[in-house]
């Protein structure tokens, strides 16, 4: 479905905005140990460098088969057990939180993310049956907690806690359709 120029600039407009904020909450961050690079650094270098439209082919995202969690982790990642999933509220809390934080660049869960975001590779479609199936909830939680280096996706860890990840797993689960 293509979008209207109105639709892209108030879309490029969130999606700025939102980075804008992302930069301003890592700018306040405390400084990283001697010799260790803070993890948002690798990121924000990325998603602040000027690109002129067109100018960069955007890259495909990887095969849902891929996971973005580093193979080393993995295990452990897909050993994670959802904490909160038999709680009524984890779905309104994980809304709420999709809204403010996650929306802007991975779309509504049962839709996926706008094909003229522009981040390269693209955000996950979360609407995708084959994401769905292919991804354990303790590899989504592990991907918001600590993000995906080479990617738009920052790390969440120390902008929201354990429980409000859990509770976005919950949400994109069950508002992209049945967890596998």
């Amino acid at each position: 479905m293509r979008r209207s120029n109105a639709h892209r600039l108030a879309r490029a407009l969130g999606v700025a905005l939102s980075l804008t904020w992302a930069a301003a909450a890592w700018a306040v961050e405390p400084a990283a140990p001697a010799g260790a690079e803070a993890p948002a650094e690798d990121h924000l270098d990325i998603l602040l460098e000027p690109v002129a439209p067109g100018e960069e082919p955007v890259e495909a995202a990887p095969p849902v088969g891929i996971p973005r969690v580093p193979e080393a982790d993995l295990p452990a990642a897909r050993g994670l057990v959802n904490p909160v999933v038999s709680d009524p509220a984890a779905v309104s809390r994980g809304r709420l939180l999709f809204a403010a934080h996650c929306r802007v660049c991975h779309g509504p869960p049962d839709i996926g993310p706008d094909e003229d975001i522009g981040l390269s590779p693209p955000p996950r479609d979360f609407s995708s049956e084959a994401f769905q199936n292919a991804r354990s909830d303790g590899e989504i939680f592990y991907v918001i907690k600590h993000g995906v280096a080479g990617t738009a996706m920052l790390p969440w860890d120390g902008r929201l806690g354990d429980r409000e990840i859990w509770y976005l797993v919950t949400y994109i689960r069950a508002a992209a359709g049945p967890a596998p």
